[in-house]
């Protein structure tokens, strides 16, 4: 999104969308009856719970991926891919990989396409073609691999194709070799906990992935795969001896006691479109722990109705070592009571964390702060180059905390663009949990350098707009729309005043009506596409906030 540095680079998603510019670049189902039940929260932005894609959002009708289950995949295989605009009525449209059309669709919708790929295909770019046009090339890399599949009703003496399935994940996992995809069809696994790892699944126990074959776990397209019952700490779990590499974790459904998945000093991993609800326990760690490693991705995921009194996230990047290379991006984070949404934050003095792309998320209804760029228990820990761009983040710091929060004195290169934040901040006095002092949209305790930029803030109650509390950090501010109590950033250049003129904030949709002083408000954008992967600028100069409105 930004050419902030020469090592930043655009996740394939983005590249799929034809930016020409460089960048840091699950459905919802019955809880188990151990768990809490689900509390319903609608989409901020619409969609469903997989990709955060967003009503709102408008890219003139134009069809866009944005990302896709599988980055790479044997013949054979069934990928899904997540997008906008991609077309209600499968019969007027098609999907091709190269000039090859895939014919075998599994289901189809404006948000999501699942299909099963040909035998003869050959690695190239997935384009979908609708009434209104072709979507922008996504690639998709074809390798040599088995698929294999498990089944509740199946039984582990068999063969482990689609008509024999295994009947336990846990011999699924024996067979795999690399470049190799298990398919878990769809009911409720609980496999007997490992106990030194306290995870069902101990991923040390098969064979890593490589570059050119990596491997992946995923749910059988249009089923639901439930894993775990809330009596088990972990439900994925990466060795702390053994890094991982090369694997995708897709479209399962995590009824943990704490952790969803760790990954510990690990490379070139993939958790998308997972649902994890139900994490209440008293542990740290987050939903999704990231603890070292680099080309870590979290691609759509729901992660809603976790967190407990001990400052649990739901995505927690907690140094042990560099971390650098990760992608969170497209998730929805809802209704985490206890801990924060998405966490950076050390243990070690010579941990660090950087190049670090945190966008497209729905965050809402949380307890602490939405996004937080921290500091460490061991010391100051370097954190830069973070960009944190086109997140719609509602009535989050419910209790004690800010929609995005700095608070570390080596953090630079810190780039708060296109963000739209509305009602964070309240410090809500009955939270069991709450100073009981309202903080604001943007709070920047400790930095070196944080540029904030054609963000929409919006405060409410007794919560502010921006506070910056470091008279030492070098902050900018520019072309940010106000709204509400309290001021704006005090080293503002060119602040826009008044109310945003959302499409309807009491449905939820944070888009912009005709005649918002946001439409065209902005700067000239580091950030080449929206939310929903519309490019900027749709009009004159892009919109303020996180989604562009065509004109």
């Amino acid at each position: 999104m930004t050419a902030m540095s020469g090592n930043y680079r655009w996740p394939d998603a983005a590249t799929a969308v034809g930016l020409a510019i460089v960048a840091l670049a699950a459905c919802r189902c019955g809880a188990s009856p151990n768990v809490p039940t689900a509390t319903p929260v609608p989409a901020l932005l619409g969609g469903t719970p997989g990709p955060a894609v967003r009503a709102a959002g408008d890219t003139g009708g134009r069809p866009v991926i944005l990302y896709s289950d599988l980055a790479s995949a044997p013949r054979g295989a069934f990928v899904t891919f997540w997008g906008h605009e991609l077309g209600d009525d499968p019969g007027a449209g098609r999907i091709l990989l190269g000039e090859l059309p895939i014919t075998r669709v599994l289901g189809w919708s404006s948000s999501r396409i699942e299909v099963r790929l040909p035998e003869e295909a050959r690695s190239g770019s997935v384009v979908v073609q609708t009434p209104r046009g072709p979507s922008a090339p996504f690639p998709l890399r074809i390798h040599d691999g088995s698929l294999w599949f498990v089944s509740t009703t199946g039984n582990d003496g068999a063969s482990g194709s689609e008509a024999q399935p295994f009947a336990t994940i846990r011999r699924g996992l024996a067979a795999l070799r690399p470049g190799d995809v298990l398919y878990i069809r769809g009911g409720t696994y609980v496999p007997p906990p490992d106990p030194d790892f306290r995870a069902h699944i101990r991923l040390g126990e098969i064979p890593t992935g490589t570059a050119e074959r990596p491997i992946a776990i995923a749910g059988y397209p249009g089923e639901t795969v439930v894993i775990g019952d809330g009596s088990t700490q972990k439900i994925f779990a990466f060795d702390h001896d053994r890094p991982f590499e090369y694997i995708t974790i897709a479209k399962l459904k995590l009824l943990p006691a704490c952790l969803g998945m760790e990954t510990l000093e690990s490379r070139h991993v993939r958790i998308v479109a997972n649902e994890i609800t139900g994490s209440r326990s008293e542990c740290a760690d987050g939903t999704i722990a990231v603890g070292g490693g680099f080309d870590i991705r979290i691609l759509g995921n729901d992660l809603h109705d976790n967190g407990g009194p001990k400052l649990k996230s739901c995505v927690y990047l907690s140094g042990f070592g560099d971390s650098h290379d990760i992608e969170v991006a497209y998730n929805r984070m809802s209704q985490h009571g206890g801990g924060r949404a998405i966490q950076m934050y050390g243990h070690l003095p010579e941990d660090s964390i950087s190049n670090v792309q945190i966008h497209s998320n729905e965050i809402s209804e949380i307890d602490r702060d939405a996004i937080l760029v921290g500091n460490t228990d061991g010391g100051n820990m370097p954190i830069h180059d973070i960009l944190i761009a086109n997140n719609v983040v509602i009535r989050s710091g419910r209790c004690v905390g800010w929609a995005v929060r700095v608070d570390n004195p080596l953090a630079e290169g810190i780039r708060i663009v296109h963000n739209t934040l509305v009602g964070n901040g309240a410090g809500d006095s009955a939270c069991d949990r709450s100073s009981g002092e309202p903080m604001a949209q943007i709070g920047i305790e400790r930095a070196r350098s944080v540029s904030i930029e054609n963000n929409i803030l919006v405060s409410a109650g007794r919560a502010g707009l921006v506070q910056l509390l470091d008279p030492r950090a070098a902050v900018h501010c520019s072309h940010n729309l106000y709204s509400g109590r309290g001021t704006p950033c005090p080293r503002e250049d060119r602040p826009i005043l008044g109310a945003p003129a959302f499409v309807d904030p009491g449905a939820r949709n944070y888009g912009l009506a005709p005649g918002s002083p946001a439409i065209d408000g902005a700067a000239q954008s580091i950030v080449g596409v929206d939310a929903v992967g519309a490019l900027r600028p749709a009009g004159s100069a892009p919109d303020v906030g996180a989604l562009e409105r065509a004109p």
